[in-house]
């Protein structure tokens, strides 16, 4: 008998389903009701930990807003675990894809995946997501739930987007492979997601039920390719998508919300999860759901029937199945434990499905050294808080986003507006005010390494609360525009749409005093379709803005994103490069929407190095 079987043997019913679960206390309620970030042990979380052996904990940026407390908030979930002699350490997860996905108040957030796509180089997206796991390390977490292999093919993806690396899943797959190892390179978990796949999709599984009209065939083919080449790599933790495929899982249940018969998500589908991801691909790691809090699940699935088809179907550990905020909500949620365990005591769970994922979960904590829960003495905490300060954020790592951000730039167009003629008289206009900040960094970095001139006329204000007739006016008089675009979403395309009626105002303006003008599109990319008009357009990959000069802040500056400054500098560096190329299809927009016709292929872009065009 292995030391893994005796750890089961000795368990309870109520022990082991706690071991299948990874709550998150992300919020509390204060007395009047409102959420608040938990960023400290609080005494009910920590009788939740005391009394229950969970698989882990996920933790969110409200977790995670300053480092030092980051790391004593991990240090004291862990001490809360080995409150009980012989339990097992717990996974400490978060989030940490990169660009708009991170967590970390203070960490480095590197450019995001369709960025890391458009550099199309191993080596880089093994660095990005090696600074990443290194500074999740430094706080104590030691799980990230990233890389994220949808194949993003369909553009109006809500929930998608510059999450994934390209719309090609072999550029996928080639990428995923140097993320994942990048993550298990500083002996952090990686977990793929959204297993079979949540890139052809118009619907948010936060907020609906998506379907995928694809047979098996068709997604072997297609969205499973990065999935089992990361597989044949060594994954160690698959996340389940809650997403319907009728052709693949054909297996109903009666909605509580609608009332009509749907058909079961990949999350709850033993078809799915054990037949495909288990035997087809070979996978014998942790799988582990998305969460089960998200409305795909929650509101069209009682919670004790999700845990019931879940398990039963192989799934490993169940991700945030209730809300915990209240002391009133952890009382339910030891109910759901106790109503979920007596579903294995008779029998409607299997035991051994149960005790089959209990050794794949501890068999994965042995692997990493949580056999045994760590923790930490007030010294060793001070000791880990010292180091973490040296590590998240730092001038080093943020140097290296920084580059990484450079190379991920692609000129889709360009004609003759860059590299810049004349820096004088340059007026750059962000959509939102979050980006002046950024644009303001980039223009004074280029101004102390003297490749603008200390004089030179660059105003920066931003579309969102800007008088429009004041802004067209300053338009007219300038020599070249910069307006940055952030595309969220299909609906963000309609000429209708306010900030793009003063873009496209402020664009007329500038063209006909003569302007040149450069579009950066800093989040999606598929509006660079939008902007026939433009000069020159700049795909960047990330819209996250800054909220101070990183260069003044007193204690380390809060997580920001480098894509905008990155874009910025190109576009008013007279010795600009660009090595990027397009990750996906840009469509031609008619009439509001993306049509099938292609605008700017994959793997296009204008080549540029110190300000001349190459090959």
């Amino acid at each position: 008998m292995t030391r893994i079987d005796r750890i089961i043997e000795k368990m309870t019913a109520e022990q082991k389903i706690a071991q299948m679960l990874m709550p998150a206390f992300r919020y509390y309620r204060d007395e009047k009701g409102l959420f608040c970030g938990v960023t400290e042990m609080r005494p009910d979380m920590k009788r939740m930990f005391e009394k229950y052996c969970f698989a882990g904990t996920m933790l969110f940026a409200q977790n995670a807003d300053d480092t030092e407390s980051t790391v004593r908030l991990t240090s004291a979930i862990r001490r809360a675990n080995a409150s009980v002699p012989g339990r097992p350490g717990l996974f400490i997860a978060a989030d940490q894809e990169g660009g708009s996905v991170t967590r970390l108040g203070h960490g480095t957030q590197t450019p995001g995946n369709m960025a890391l796509g458009a550099a199309n180089d191993e080596k880089i997206t093994f660095q990005a997501a090696r600074i990443l796991a290194r500074e999740l390390s430094a706080v104590g977490i030691n799980y990230d739930a990233a890389p994220v292999l949808d194949v993003n093919n369909d553009p109006r993806n809500p929930v998608i987007g510059v999450r994934s690396f390209a719309d090609d899943p072999e550029d996928a797959a080639r990428l995923g492979v140097s993320f994942m190892k990048g993550i298990m390179s500083e002996g952090v978990i990686s977990t793929l997601k959204h297993f079979p796949g949540h890139g052809d999709t118009a619907t948010d599984s936060h907020t609906g039920l998506p379907c995928v009209d694809k047979t098996l065939e068709e997604l072997s083919s297609f969205e499973l390719i990065p999935f089992a080449r990361c597989i044949t790599s060594g994954a160690e933790a698959v996340m389940t998508a809650h997403i319907q495929y009728p052709r693949v899982e054909n297996k109903t249940y009666r909605s509580v919300m609608t009332g009509k018969d749907i058909f079961l998500p990949a999350t709850l589908s033993k078809t799915i999860i054990t037949d495909v991801l288990r035997k087809k691909l070979g996978f014998s790691g942790v799988v582990v759901t998305d969460s089960m809090g998200m409305d795909a699940i929650s509101k069209h699935f009682d919670p004790i029937d999700a845990a019931e088809m879940a398990i039963n179907a192989g799934v490993d550990i169940l991700l945030m199945p209730s809300l915990l905020s209240t002391p009133k909500e952890m009382d339910d949620f030891c109910e759901y434990i106790k109503k979920v365990a007596s579903l294995l005591e008779s029998g409607r769970i299997k035991s051994e499905t149960v005790d089959a994922a209990l050794h794949r979960i501890l068999a994965l904590k042995e692997a990493h050294g949580l056999l045994e829960p760590a923790t930490y003495d007030k010294d060793a905490e001070d000791a880990a808080v010292k180091k973490a300060l040296d590590i998240v954020g730092s001038a080093e790592n943020h140097a290296a986003e920084m580059k990484i951000a450079e190379k991920a730039l692609v000129l889709i167009k360009n004609d003759g507006a860059l590299p810049i003629k004349d820096e004088a008289d340059v007026l750059v206009v962000p959509y939102y005010e979050s980006a002046v900040k950024s644009a303001e960094y980039a223009v004074r970095t280029l101004t102390d390494e003297g490749k603008l001139k200390k004089d030179a006329a660059v105003r920066v204000a931003a579309l969102e609360n800007a008088d429009a007739k004041q802004l067209c006016a300053l338009a007219a008089k300038c020599r070249h525009l910069v307006v940055i675009s952030a595309l969220y979403r299909l609906s963000g395309l309609s000429p209708d749409d306010p900030l793009n009626k003063k873009a496209d105002a402020l664009i007329a303006a500038a063209k006909a005093s003569g302007a040149d003008v450069t579009v950066i599109c800093a989040q999606l990319p598929y509006d660079a379709a939008r902007f026939s008009t433009a000069d020159a357009v700049i795909a960047a990959w990330g819209a996250r803005g800054m909220s101070e000069d990183p260069r003044n802040a007193a204690n380390g500056a809060a997580s920001y994103g480098p894509n905008i400054p990155a874009a910025v500098r190109a576009a008013l560096d007279p010795e600009a490069s660009f090595s990027g190329t397009l990750p996906v299809d840009i469509p031609v927009i008619e009439d509001g929407a993306f049509s099938k016709k292609v605008l700017y292929p994959r793997r296009s872009g204008v080549i540029m190095k110190n300000g001349k065009s190459g090959k």
